[in-house]
């Protein structure tokens, strides 16, 4: 499944345009964000400067992977992002500790919305420390309810972009009148 790491530039060097517009259409690509987002990826990836790198490789960004991860519908897709001892807590509950325990969070969320789909609003990052806004949809299975989240995380990243620790936020009393209808 792509991207588990990071891709050889050897891997989309020579694809033509039509070859980038069908995978991108026609591929999981399409759920890294949009088709521009996608392209611009993709261009990047076909330039002289990733030319001269030949065999390097390129790992994607932090906005783009996690996305991915998300859109999978895979927990361990989504525990791959942090790192072995990373945590996640989220609106102030308990932690949930290592890459097994990220994947429980993750496969709560993906039982409660099996058609979750997340959207990156915006990115902010200082160093090591990122913000990220988020928005997630999707139906709500107990209730059939559809659902809007928005919410943020913050996290602290490792030399290898991985989440060391994240702190995830969203409005908790709206999630529960939207899963009850009001």
């Amino acid at each position: 499944m792509w991207p588990q790491g990071p891709i050889d530039t050897d891997m989309i060097h020579d694809l033509g345009t039509n070859a980038v517009s069908t995978m991108i259409a026609d591929s999981p690509m399409k759920r890294l964000g949009t088709a521009s987002e996608v392209a611009q990826l993709v261009v990047w990836l076909r330039t002289e400067a990733s030319r001269l790198n030949r065999g390097a490789v390129f790992d994607p960004p932090v906005r783009i992977r996690n996305r991915f991860a998300w859109n999978c519908w895979s927990p361990d897709a989504v525990a791959e992002f942090y790192a072995q001892d990373g945590r996640i807590v989220i609106d102030h509950g308990e932690p949930w500790v290592g890459r097994a325990g990220v994947a429980e969070m993750a496969a709560g969320f993906f039982a409660d919305v099996p058609d979750l789909t997340l959207v990156c609003d915006e990115v902010r990052c200082a160093g090591d420390h990122v913000v990220y806004l988020r928005t997630f949809t999707g139906t709500h299975s107990g209730t059939r309810r559809p659902l809007r989240v928005v919410g943020w995380e913050e996290w602290d990243l490792d030399a290898e972009l991985r989440v060391k620790a994240s702190r995830g936020w969203f409005d908790t009393d709206d999630y529960g009148r939207q899963t009850a209808g009001e």
